[in-house]
């Protein structure tokens, strides 16, 4: 059994009629849920079409890389190299788009529907570094332990270990909490989540109908503070792997 499947049966859907609601053949549906084939690793499309058509996220029905019987380890130097080269494309990217440098609450217009969508693109490319994905922060540092030399100095395991433990799963350590006047309350990550789960990355209508809540300045804020917090992340650990590779700890070719 997958999450796939379980998900499947739980909505008393047979596979001919996800088949035809995802225009998935149903022979990659089989796959899928038989998890002969990774849900993981499928297509783009795909995940998205049977997720939709199942009224879920994607994340939800993917196994966890110790279940997934084809997820194959990635190459430890594999993975910092396209860790860095991601990186790379997030920055240009970014240039680019642009990045608001202060946000504050109150105002509309053109101007705060700018930072908002340069808010939203920022939050979307942050996002892979803190989910199930090859580049994912946590599986990243993982990597950069592995390469460390057996006769490394203790500092520089000590280094690692400081990385592992300032870097939030979710990237996010602003205890900010928004108050709305209805007397509802939110954090900086939830409304991320809510922002990219609910409207940009996937539709969600509960999700919406707490952003309707709050104005798009309140969302603006929110979306400011946690991409501050997980670019943060992202660079710290750059950084120290550029270090390890420049003081020759290891090399990536």
């Amino acid at each position: 059994m997958t999450k796939l499947s379980d998900a499947v049966s739980a909505s008393n859907l047979d596979s001919y009629e996800l088949a035809r609601r995802s225009n998935v053949s149903e022979k990659r549906l089989n796959g899928y849920l038989s998890g002969r084939h990774s849900f993981s690793r499928a297509p783009l499309e795909d995940a998205v079409a049977i997720a939709n058509a199942l009224g879920g996220r994607i994340e939800d029905y993917m196994e966890d890389a110790a279940e997934d019987g084809e997820a194959e380890k990635l190459d430890d130097r594999l993975r910092l190299q396209l860790f860095l080269d991601s990186v790379d494309e997030y920055e240009l990217i970014m240039k680019n788009v642009g990045r608001p440098q202060t946000v504050t609450i109150g105002g509309s217009g053109e101007k705060t529907e700018k930072r908002y969508s340069q808010l939203i693109v920022e939050g979307m490319l942050l996002r892979k570094y803190y989910s199930s994905d090859e580049v994912q922060l946590a599986k990243v540092i993982d990597s950069f332990r592995r390469l460390i030399p057996d006769d490394a100095s203790p500092d520089v395991l000590h280094t690692v270990d400081l990385l592992e433990k300032d870097t939030p799963s979710q990237g996010n350590k602003s205890q900010i909490v928004f108050s709305n006047a209805d007397g509802s309350y939110s954090s900086s990550v939830d409304l991320l989540f809510d922002v990219l789960y609910g409207i940009t990355l996937h539709g969600d209508p509960d999700r919406i109908q707490r952003l309707a809540r709050w104005p798009i300045t309140a969302q603006c804020l929110a979306l400011y503070e946690s991409n501050v917090e997980r670019r943060k992340g992202v660079v710290t650990v750059r950084q120290y792997i550029d270090l390890a590779i420049k003081d020759g700890l290891f090399a990536l070719d």
